[in-house]
């Protein structure tokens, strides 16, 4: 198996407080170029297995905005869009999230966020590759308790839940358990 990738990027953001708003968003690019071959060999000769050269572009941004209310709230909403040129395909992320302080020392955080992951090379064109996938995505759920001690220290104690679909399997490359078999 020989493989070879590399990428590069660029990327900015910018901030700006507007009264009791904080205003947030991006710009980021990606450029990802990857080769791979894979050879096996059946007992009497070496047979290519996987074979690719496949350079694309991912780009995308964000936009949220932080609204403080009052001394003890601040909520934020916002999102995010990515795009991978080499699927075509389109991707919108809500996310919220809120902090409330509940004494001088305490803070509870909640959160949401969609995201997704689209598919890497290998994936859509190596040995068990599907050049139809699409991305994978998750939703994920975190409520927070925080308490500060001292002026240096906090503790902190999250509970976390995610809904994950779109998950990419290939039954002849990996195990799982489905109905108590393997």
């Amino acid at each position: 198996f020989v493989s070879e990738s590399s990428q590069a990027g660029v990327r900015t953001d910018l901030a700006r407080g507007l009264g009791a708003h904080r205003l947030e968003g991006g710009l980021v690019y990606r450029w990802l170029d990857e080769r791979a071959t894979a050879r096996d060999f059946n007992g009497r000769t070496y047979l290519v297995t996987e074979d690719y050269d496949a350079k694309s572009g991912q780009w995308g941004g964000y936009l949220q905005d932080t609204v403080t209310a009052g001394s003890r709230l601040s909520l934020t909403l916002g999102g995010r869009f990515d795009h991978w040129d080499e699927t075509g395909e389109s991707r919108v992320s809500p996310r919220a999230a809120a902090s409330f302080v509940i004494g001088p020392r305490t803070r509870m955080t909640a959160g949401y966020g969609d995201y997704a992951q689209f598919p890497g090379f290998a994936q859509l064109y190596g040995r068990n590759g599907n050049p139809d996938l699409e991305a994978e995505r998750s939703r994920h759920f975190v409520l927070g308790l925080e308490q500060r001690v001292g002026t240096h220290t906090r503790l902190r104690l999250d509970a976390y839940h995610q809904d994950e679909d779109g998950l990419l399997y290939a039954r002849d490359a990996e195990w799982r358990v489905e109905n108590g078999r393997i």
